[in-house]
């Protein structure tokens, strides 16, 4: 790679790149905790509503039991019996589909996490590459300029063709070229 000019220092203006980093990483984090919140309300309310169908179930059972202790006849008995059965697996059942229910809540508040994480990992790498592109080419700017105000000449003033600022980097060679020109430039 010679002649190419690698980066060495992601942070050569901490003050603006964590600044703009900011900007970056703050609305995706607001919305990502936005998100989640919803999610965890959302599995509130699951809870809440397992809990009146229990409720509701155990008021059916109680009143079941009410009634098989009156003295009924031997085939409504047995239908009542049958009835309390099926409630009964019923009850089984809504409580092991509620079971893996929280159970894949828990699994998609994990993944949830994790891609928050993630997410706010990836935006911070890319503001902070993005954020180098600007404050990069001003950090060589300012000192092209106070080198050119002590009357140094700098060389060639260059940017990396990704980074901001091309045309100012431009200009400033230009005036730096003729100001050498006229000998004001050792």
């Amino acid at each position: 790679m010679a002649g190419k000019t690698m980066r060495k220092n992601y942070f050569i203006s901490f003050s603006i790149q964590f600044k703009y980093i900011l900007i970056s990483v703050l609305p995706v984090l607001l919305m990502s905790l936005l998100c989640i919140y919803f999610v965890m309300d959302s599995g509130k309310s699951i809870e809440k509503q397992q809990t009146k169908i229990i409720a509701e179930l155990s008021s059916i059972d109680a009143a079941l039991k009410q009634i098989q202790a009156v003295s009924l006849p031997k085939d409504a008995q047995n239908q009542l019996a049958i009835f309390a059965k099926k409630l009964s697996i019923l009850q089984d059942e809504l409580n092991i589909q509620y079971y893996y229910l929280v159970e894949e809540w828990a699994k998609i508040r994990m993944q949830l996490l994790a891609v928050l994480f993630l997410g706010i990992i990836c935006v911070s790498v890319i503001s902070i590459i993005f954020s180098h592109r600007i404050a990069g080419p001003i950090f060589r700017l300012q000192k092209a300029i106070e080198a050119m105000q002590e009357g140094r000449d700098t060389g060639g003033i260059k940017v990396r063709p990704s980074d901001e600022y091309l045309a100012l980097a431009d200009s400033l060679e230009k005036l730096r070229v003729v100001l050498k020109d006229k000998g004001c430039l050792k």
